[in-house]
């Protein structure tokens, strides 16, 4: 594994017999990053796919899941904040990416200055220090290989590399539609915290979840 300044590098999974780069940024590595606009159009893409997988929980009325890089940009700007990209060697096309970022509780982060239901509202547990997994997806042409388990694996390694020394218990947390994805993280170990109905037009739950990764 190389680091270069905020920007650690190692081999990454093969991907269709064909070998793949693990790239980790900080905050401050994504601004001047090339793999920004992939990573933004990567997202929306893979969402609009999973969203499609069952439309009648109406997830793409909700449109792109990001609207532009300065989204992408602002929803990690704690300078504790990373993100995992999974790319061919000197290629700047995301092929799967998950971000990380410290919770501090609800309405902290000042990032969201409206109510809504995909918000967490839950206090930081005392004794615990709290992440959010946020924006983990597969570009859809490598969707079915195993790169979400592998990612999860990959944050929950890297938060226990940065924060494991520190005497509190480290936990993951998310949100995702229950109908869609649920299960899924459930197999992986994560449990409900609470969930709440999308709203009037929609058809799916939002459930909150969370799993220890290790700590005091």
């Amino acid at each position: 594994m190389a680091i270069k300044e905020d920007q650690i590098e190692s081999p990454g999974p093969t991907i269709h017999s064909q070998p793949t780069h693990l790239t980790i940024l900080s905050s401050s590595q994504l601004k001047s990053s090339p793999f920004l606009p992939s990573l933004v159009s990567t997202i929306n893409n893979a969402f609009r796919v999973a969203n499609a997988t069952k439309p009648e929980l109406g997830l793409n009325n909700q449109g792109d899941r990001l609207t532009s890089n300065l989204e992408f940009l602002t929803n990690f700007a704690h300078p504790e904040s990373f993100t995992l990209v999974i790319h061919a060697p000197d290629s700047p096309t995301v092929l799967a990416t998950a971000s990380a970022r410290p919770y501090l509780g609800p309405n902290t982060s000042g990032i969201i200055s409206r109510n809504t239901p995909w918000e967490r509202i839950l206090p930081v547990q005392e004794g615990c220090e709290e992440w959010e997994l946020k924006l983990m997806c597969t570009a859809p042409e490598a969707q079915g290989l195993g790169l979400a388990t592998y990612m999860m694996g990959v944050v929950e390694e890297e938060l226990r590399r940065r924060r494991g020394g520190l005497g509190k218990k480290l936990r993951i947390l998310l949100t995702t539609p229950r109908e869609l994805t649920g299960e899924f993280y459930v197999r992986k170990g994560f449990e409900k915290d609470y969930e709440t109905w999308r709203g009037e037009g929609y058809h799916f739950h939002i459930v909150h979840m969370s799993k220890d990764v290790g700590g005091a």
